[in-house]
């Protein structure tokens, strides 16, 4: 077994202690770094050796030993930067490794020392080593923990601080006796001991796994699995949930650049992908910046000065030095016991309370013994017992939980990097209190303290307002509290507890656009009286409008794309457009004009029926079930319908609306690199994604993701464009894109129909390019392969016309993403991200199928045998055997007792399958059916179920059934493909040409597919179907 993999031997409390005791030598060598330069400058031979005073000891020039001591922290915080950089492309455990090489280093350089000069080098080396594993410790520590425990896991890890500052106190006493403390032994050996727990860290780091949220941000989602359900000792439902949050944020996650700390600071990174770093990484560099300014560093490394003013001799004051930072300890193990019990916020309000308190009372006790030195003698007991009170306060609040925070208030992409700001915060605020404490002390002696004691109580209104409470939080969800725009801490949790601070369940403010769409009328579900609660949001995919007569609407978040003879009468009929055609046009001539205009085209008869109030009992609530006796019929509209257009019922924003220039008869047939063309042509005219997409992006509070609907044949090139020049600006937003194919299945298709495999290897490249560009592809087969079943018993549907077809489609689509715009407050709402992280949990299926029954069978029990898939070709055989990997199904508008079967019928039907990965989301809202809805029914009520009228009447609502599945039967799809592109690069040049793809893009997409096959299951069989000599020609 590698050493890489030893850790799986260990039980899951042997790992966790193994993952303590590391992470404590890490941060000892912090502390013992912090506390060692007061033994070190307490050494004559080391002051004469690098010209910072008299050989007795005697130091002369306080700015310089306070600048060898402080440019370690200008070390510190590179070292903290570049080390969370490393960390976040290479892993925590690699990071680790590096710094511990440059602490190793550092530590050799500084026990070397021959002059001022070279002690300086050293000492940024060590800086470097240091704030890289300061910076990357904690983060690693927060990212193994679970939400309950993750700061007392820390605490317990920060016992180590204080463990190293006293052992370098310690030992700085002990050596104080060799040769009478004139030794260079006494200095040299303080800063070689630097060397050996970074030796510890370098044999025994690479034997820990790395975290599991950095292992999925790269793609390892079975790694991040694996560790971590070792780590928590379960495979349960709460893992799995945790699981899930973690791929949720990992999915499309981007790592950050060196550049973007700068821009952070200046709050100019795209807030839809990462609301309010800047705010974030403020908070950062002024709470450590705040910690050292509670008066901890004096104490730390000035005590023996403060001793000495209290009266004590030499011995006792580094004595009593070492216990004042051996009571950090206790105070460390108290830390551990309450930050999770109380929360952070009250851990640093009353810790700067009490730290007010200790420095105010101890000022006043020093400032006595000075104004009357014949009671400093009596006085020295109580300032003393403030000392140690202080450190104690401190390190049960400020001292873990400074260092605490900037590990949890980050997006997991750049956890590490972002832990950078607490610690430049830390480096500069004990660097700067270092370099001037000498000087605050030789001028104002004791009476810093009470400069210390009004900086406490100036904090405790500081964190009270702005700094956020991460207590039992995810670390996933705290980003839910940066979604508001205000800085105030009421105003975060007021956003926390609007997206119910979980990534799997909230993200209120969402965005969708399609490419194109049938119908939508959200608005429908509200109710105006108020009796009932309104369940979809329509702010997630709908703006405000007005209709023609004045009155408000919606019209959807769209970006609706097709050539312009598809168009219709939209053009003219559409209410939001008035005028905006109409408007005049700048031009430099001013001869005559001659004009031809074509004849508009006439209203569609629907349409007019609209506009005549004709429609309006469709607004009644639609649970509602009407009288059997009213005459409740509508016109068949299949014969009247020209455009999709016809039969649309919303009002689109003119800036949605995209006409494509119609095709030559020439250019119908043109290949891959023509839609490519077409496309930019239209962008540098139209700026798709600038001026239009942007519209809709901008009214978002927190970007959610993108839905795209999109036909293969007429826009697979153009779409792929589009959404790679979307990925350049958005680059980690999800995209659930459902793609509609040729008619020309892969296993079937023959090389002598030339336009069959040109299809069928359009299809191909689409399906490729999809998956690299969108989190999930939802392949749809066309309506032209639908073979009639069970599944359509109810319903006359001409598969060969688009207008039966497209609705079918649509009630499956709406229906499956429901979900995503149900109300915050509706058990199974969810957003985009997590359901992409559901379904390829994997990392590896980015396909999904499309299945359902509409409507629900008369009996649930038979719902497997009324449900269709749109999205495998009928040539795929059925395999009930296997299971899927991940499943998501929406039950939409049963009655209790259909409920109830459906559940009885899971229970048998997919016991294989568990929560987690199999979600059940049963929603009382029935699959509405407009007017606009072709009448395709029959043997159905207007509620849909059973026999209960005559054909002619009106269906007003349906219960649907609608799976999406990452199922291994896709695996033999994605074969299928595989062994056309195949086929076609080998033996059939002439469809290479005409499509326009090289040979070597068809190898790989070739190469890809048979990835594809594998992750789904299936085996790379090709040398069993092509011969060896076949392979490679």
């Amino acid at each position: 077994m590698a050493i890489g993999t030893l850790w799986k031997r260990l039980s899951s409390r042997e790992l966790t202690v193994f993952i303590q005791a590391l992470s404590l030598v890490a941060i000892f060598f912090e502390g013992y770094d912090q506390g060692v330069m007061g033994g070190v400058n307490a050494s004559p031979n080391y002051v004469a050796e690098v010209g910072i005073g008299l050989p007795d000891g005697t130091i002369t020039d306080t700015t310089h030993q306070g600048g060898i001591v402080s440019i370690y922290y200008l070390g510190a915080i590179v070292g903290a930067f570049v080390g969370g950089w490393i960390a976040d492309r290479i892993g925590r455990i690699n990071g680790l490794l590096v710094s511990a090489v440059f602490a190793c280093l550092g530590g050799a350089l500084q026990a070397a020392t021959q002059s001022s000069s070279f002690i300086l080098v050293a000492r940024v080396v060590t800086g470097l080593g240091t704030g890289a594993l300061t910076s990357i410790t904690p983060v690693y520590i927060a990212e193994v923990s679970s939400a309950g425990h993750r700061g007392g896991f820390l605490g317990y890890v920060f016992i180590a601080n204080y463990l190293g500052i006293s052992v370098a106190y310690w030992l700085a006493f002990g050596l104080s006796f060799v040769d009478g403390g004139s030794s260079a032994v006494r200095w040299r050996f303080l800063l070689a001991f630097q060397c050996f727990p970074a030796l510890l860290l370098l044999g025994g780091i690479k034997l820990l796994p790395d975290s599991p949220r950095y292992l999925a941000s790269v793609g390892r989602l079975d790694d991040a699995r694996e560790v971590l359900e070792h780590v928590r000792g379960s495979k349960g439902p709460e893992v799995q949930e945790e699981f899930l949050e973690i791929c949720a944020v990992a999915q499309g996650a981007k790592p950050s650049s060196p550049v973007q700390f700068a821009k952070i600071l200046l709050g100019r990174v795209n807030k839809v992908d990462s609301p309010h770093l800047g705010r974030r990484a403020w908070l950062c560099l002024w709470l450590q910046i705040m910690a050292s300014w509670t008066g901890i560093t004096a104490v730390t490394a000035y005590s023996p000065v403060l001793l000495n003013q209290a009266g004590y001799s030499a011995i006792k004051q580094n004595g009593l030095a070492g216990g004042l930072n051996t009571i950090g300890i206790i105070g460390t193990i108290i830390s551990a016991q309450i930050v999770d019990r109380f929360g952070r916020r009250p851990c640093l309000i009353w810790g700067a309370f009490g730290l007010f308190i200790v420095n105010l009372v101890a000022a006043s006790l020093y400032e006595g013994s000075r104004q009357n030195p014949s009671l400093a003698t009596s006085i020295a007991p109580a300032a003393v017992t403030m000392l140690f009170l202080f450190n104690l306060i401190y390190a049960a609040t400020w001292g873990t939980v400074a260092f605490l925070v900037p590990t949890e208030i980050f997006p997991s992409e750049m956890r590490a990097q972002g832990n950078g700001f607490g610690i430049t915060g830390w480096a500069i605020g004990v660097g700067w209190t270092v370099l001037v404490n000498p000087i605050m002390f030789s001028h104002l002696q004791s009476r810093t303290y009470f400069l210390f004691a009004g900086l406490n109580l100036l904090w405790m209104p500081i964190v009270f307002l702005f700094y956020p409470e991460t207590v039992n939080r995810s670390l996933e969800s705290i980003d839910a509290m940066f979604a508001s725009d205000s800085p105030l801490y009421g105003k975060m949790e007021e956003a926390y507890r609007a997206g119910n601070g979980n990534v799997l369940a909230a993200q209120r403010a969402n965005e969708e656009a399609y490419e194109k769409t049938e119908k939508q009328s959200y608005f429908i579900f509200d109710d105006p009286s108020g009796d009932k609660p309104v369940k979809v949001d329509p702010d997630v995919s709908f703006r405000e409008g007005l209709a023609p007569d004045g009155s408000t609407t919606f019209c959807p978040r769209l970006l609706l794309i097709d050539y312009k003879n598809k168009f219709g009468s939209l053009s003219h009929i559409n209410a939001l457009n008035v005028g905006e055609e109409d408007a005049p046009v700048d031009s430099t001539w001013t001869g005559p004009v001659s004009e031809h205009l074509q004849d508009p085209i006439p209203q569609s008869s629907y349409h007019a029926r609209l506009d005549a109030g004709e429609d309006e009992e469709d607004e009644d609530d639609l649970d509602v079930e009407m009288d059997q006796g009213e005459d409740d019929s509508v016109p068949d509209l299949t014969s009247s319908i020209r455009f999709w257009s016809d039969y649309s019922r919303v009002f689109y924003h003119p800036r949605g609306l995209h006409r494509i220039p119609d095709p030559a008869e020439w250019e119908r047939e043109a290949g891959w690199p023509q839609g490519v063309e077409r496309f930019h042509a239209y962008d540098a005219n139209q700026a798709v994604l600038e001026d239009s997409f942007r519209l809709f992006a901008e009214e978002c509070d927190l970007l959610q993701g993108v839905q795209l609907c999109m036909d293969a044949p007429s826009f697979g090139s153009f779409t792929v464009s589009l959404l790679s020049q979307f990925r350049d600006e958005y680059p980690k937003l999800p995209v659930l894109s459902f793609c509609s194919l040729s008619r020309h299945d892969p296993a079937e298709v023959n090389l002598e129909d030339t336009p069959g495999c040109v299809n069928a290897l359009n299809d191909a490249l689409t399906l490729n390019e999809l998956a690299t560009l969108s989190t999930l592809v939802v392949p749809l087969q066309s309506p032209a392969t639908w073979r009639h079943g069970p599944w359509s018993e109810h319903l006359k549907v001409d598969s060969t016309h688009p207008y039966h077809t497209s609705a079918l489609l649509a009630a499956h689509i709406e229906s499956s993403t429901l979900p995503l715009r149900l109300n915050a407050s509706v058990p199974c709402s969810t957003d985009l991200a997590s359901l992409c992280a559901q379904l390829n949990w994997r990392g590896n299926t980015p396909f999904v199928a499309l299945s359902g029954a509409f409507p629900v069978p008369p009996s649930p029990l038979a719902l497997d045998k009324y449900s269709f898939d749109y999205s495998h070709p009928a040539s795929l055989p059925k395999d009930k055997s296997s299971v899927p990997f991940a499943q998501r199904d929406v039950y939409r508008g049963l009655d209790a007792r259909e409920k109830a079967a459906v559940q009885s019928w899971v229970v048998d039907a997919q016991s294989e399958l568990q929560e987690p990965f199999l979600t059940r989301d049963y929603i009382d809202i029935p699959y509405p059916i407009p007017s606009s809805h072709p009448q395709f029914f029959t043997n159905l009520g207007v509620t849909g179920r059973g026999i209960l009228s005559p054909a002619s009447t009106r269906v007003r609502s349906l219960p649907t059934y609608t799976s999406l599945r990452t199922t291994p039967r896709t695996g033999v799809l994605a074969r299928s493909y595989a062994r056309l592109v195949e086929n076609i690069r080998k033996r059939a040049v002439g469809i290479v040409e005409e499509v326009g793809i090289e040979r070597d893009v068809l190898t790989d997409i070739e190469e890809q597919f048979w990835i594809w096959d594998g992750a789904y299951g299936g085996e790379d069989d090709r040398d069993e179907v092509w011969g060896e000599d076949e392979k490679d020609i």
